[in-house]
Formats: structure tokens, C-alpha cells, sequence
């Protein structure tokens, strides 16, 4: 894999002298770890590989936002969160690249009832130099082929207005 090659020729290169347990590898790790967690555990919950796979199906294994078929660093997003709706129906859900499902649970992006992603204003704020997640703004997210996977309008309504 790329990563192992990088990880391997930047050992080879590195001089014993510069080393520093405290930056070793520049975070890099010879044991995989889940994408996109940050070092944080996540919370695995029941149904929840069933409601991955489902959404994985209806995507087509492709983020609704990006397009991305890298399926390491795609997560099933919940619209409205289980641990408050207790629903992992597939239209409670949106098949996300981590970095696009993290934004989406910060509430710094969002899909409106056009299917058209909104950046918030908070990350107009935050990140006023960005130019990647900016290019997303006011772009349609694709769509599973059967509308009754479509993800709910009523959802993401809810969503929005709760600041979500």
C-alpha cells in the first residue's frame, strides 16, 4: 500500500540523530486505525453494520456529497441521531466521507430540503480561507435510484432547524 511505502522510506531516510520518540513517524503507525477518528473511540452500536452496509447499497458505495468510492473512508451518517431517534432506517441516513460526516455532525454542514448542501455560517466563520469544502456549497448530493431510500426531507428539516 502508499502509505507503507511512505512510512518505509521516510524511516530510511530519517537520521537517528532527529528522532524524538515524541514525533516518531509524524504520527504514521504500523497498526491500522479506523479513518478519520482523530485518536477518538467510536461508539459501535447495534445495527450499526447493517445500517452501513444498507446505505452502502443505496450510495452505490459512493459519498452523496464528494462522489468518493474509497470505502475506508466511508461512514454512515445519521440524519437525525440514533441515540435520539433510534432509527437506522436507510432514509435516516447519508452515505459520507469521514471528513464530510464530521463536518455534517458538527453542524457546519448540512443538506437542505433541495437535497443541496449548505455550509453553515459558523463555517464561513471558522474557516474563511477554505476553498475545497467551499466548492461543495450549493451543490446536489447524489441520490440513492429508489426514491424510498431518498433521504427524509421531514429529517432534515428537523436538522436544521435544531441547529444540527
Amino acid at each position: 500500500m502508499e502509505g507503507e511505502r511512505l512510512l518505509t522510506f521516510y524511516r530510511s531516510h530519517q537520521s537517528s540523530a532527529f528522532r524524538d520518540s515524541k514525533f516518531d513517524d509524524f504520527g504514521f503507525s504500523d497498526h491500522p486505525v479506523p479513518a478519520c477518528t482523530m485518536g477518538q473511540p467510536q461508539k459501535v452500536r447495534s445495527g450499526q453494520a447493517k445500517f452501513k452496509f444498507a446505505l452502502l447499497d443505496a450510495y452505490e458505495a459512493r459519498c452523496a456529497v464528494t462522489g468518493s468510492s474509497v470505502e475506508a473512508f466511508l461512514e454512515a451518517a445519521h440524519i437525525i441521531p440514533f441515540s435520539e431517534s433510534m432509527d437506522n432506517s436507510v432514509n435516516n441516513g447519508i452515505l459520507l466521507r469521514c471528513d464530510i460526516h464530521t463536518l455534517f455532525d458538527r453542524g457546519l454542514l448540512n443538506i437542505n430540503g433541495n437535497y443541496l448542501v449548505e455550509l453553515s455560517d459558523k463555517f464561513f466563520e471558522l474557516y474563511p480561507d477554505d476553498i475545497i469544502y467551499r466548492g461543495l456549497h450549493g451543490q446536489k448530493i447524489s441520490l440513492p435510484k429508489k426514491a424510498s431510500w431518498h433521504p427524509s426531507l421531514n429529517n432534515l428539516a428537523k436538522r436544521i432547524a435544531s441547529g444540527g
